[in-house]
């Protein structure tokens, strides 16, 4: 927080911040028992990437966040106003040879190299005209059904640059579901090879201006060492079996099985692209 240079990318000198005098700030309000301004300070205060900017909230997400829907649809994010045609998109996933994320820190790298991989699957936005500002939590909701008992979704946001960066969005390990826990509450609830699941991820947390000429990619994979532990996709615990298999994962697009992504815009109106 007293840095403005994080992985990859400057963030300019707004974003350091004092923090030693904001935890002492509330340690003198709640835990000294003196009088500050921290009770009528707003609730919330959250940097926007892009931006490079500290905004204000009462509360997250920010009341004026809107849902917009994004609809994939094989290599591409589009508009959920325009429909995609019922399609599916594949990818194989084998254990033995996981993608690999191939930075040692947290922070926004530069993920561009990620989408001539075979097992990743990218699906890119149109040039935005101009910029869309999202601030709050994404939900994405996917449709896939796999010949296995079990995988791992990862579901990666990135902004790409006009000079081909694609930067990360979130941090590695935020954004995974393991299948056969896609409902905490049943416990494990392994495939059905060959059956259609859908697989939300609704804590995808963000703050991002996508400035005009960028793209929004989405990224789809069913690992990303070390950040997660192995799944061996046949159903079996990594604790007590070693025995792993590929595996072919389906991607659903269109009519009730559409995968989809809905951010949390705080622009008004509708994204605006070019081709």
């Amino acid at each position: 927080t007293g840095e403005q240079v994080v992985g990859d990318i400057d963030f300019g000198p707004e974003a350091r911040i004092d923090y030693d005098d904001v935890v002492l700030g509330f340690f003198d309000e709640y835990l000294r028992g003196q009088h500050t301004d921290l009770r009528d300070e707003p609730a919330i205060r959250y940097f926007v990437m892009g931006s490079n900017a500290w905004r204000e909230a009462a509360s997250w997400p920010p009341e004026e966040a809107r849902p917009a829907a994004w609809c994939l649809a094989p290599g591409r994010l589009l508009p959920c106003t325009e429909s995609p045609a019922t399609a599916t998109s594949q990818f194989v996933a084998d254990p033995a040879n996981p993608v690999t994320d191939p930075y040692d820190s947290f922070g926004p790298h530069d993920y561009r190299g990620l989408a001539s991989r075979a097992d990743v699957l990218t699906f890119d936005s149109d040039v935005l005209v101009d910029d869309l500002t999202v601030a709050g939590n994404a939900v994405a909701s996917v449709y896939v059904s796999c010949d296995c008992r079990d995988f791992d979704l990862w579901f990666r946001l990135l902004d790409v640059y006009p000079d081909g960066r694609a930067i990360n969005l979130r941090s590695p390990g935020a954004e995974v579901l393991r299948a056969s826990y896609r409902d905490i509450s049943g416990g494990q609830q392994l495939l059905v090879p060959g059956e259609v699941v859908e697989l939300s991820l609704d804590y995808l947390m963000l703050a991002n201006t996508f400035k005009a000429g960028h793209r929004i990619r989405v990224q789809v994979s069913a690992s990303f060492a070390p950040h997660l532990s192995r799944n061996l996709q046949t159903g079996e615990s990594e604790h007590v079996s070693k025995e792993s298999r590929a595996a072919k994962i389906t991607l659903h697009h269109g009519d009730e099985h559409q995968t989809t992504l809905t951010l949390p815009v705080l622009d008004s109106g509708s994204p605006k692209t070019k081709l």
